[in-house]
């Protein structure tokens, strides 16, 4: 049987682009997810437990989380938000819908734009 000859060569400016666009996808949603984090636990500041001490505080991070974006993977730590009381009737935190739509269409229009940059700067010489 005949081995493989095909190599595969990338394009070395796009393996760039793509890791910054990533990086940059990272960055974004992280900073989302905090902001989305903060606000919850802001929004539960005035109740407080029997003992004096909040009912909703940041806790550290859960595990390491990835991400599906056009541009492939992205992990996010997410916060860890606990609910002290002692009781069934818990608050829980969960990730809005909201920021990863928000996020996709944001991403999708950027990618728009920088091909139809492309396109212009492969005319232009």
């Amino acid at each position: 049987m005949k081995e493989n000859n095909i190599i595969d060569i990338k394009n070395p400016a796009e393996d760039c682009l793509t890791q910054i666009l990533r990086e940059s996808a990272q960055k974004m949603l992280q900073v989302m997810i905090e902001q989305e984090a903060a606000e919850f636990v802001a929004r539960y500041e005035a109740e407080r437990l029997e003992t004096g001490h909040r009912r909703v505080i940041r806790n550290g991070y859960l595990p390491k989380r990835n991400i599906q974006t056009g541009i492939g993977n992205v992990t996010v730590k997410m916060p860890r938000v606990r609910d002290k009381k002692p009781t069934s009737d818990k608050i829980e935190f969960y990730l809005s819908p909201n920021i990863l739509s928000s996020y996709v269409i944001d991403i999708q229009s950027f990618l728009k734009r920088a091909s139809d940059f492309e396109l212009i700067s492969d005319n232009s010489h």
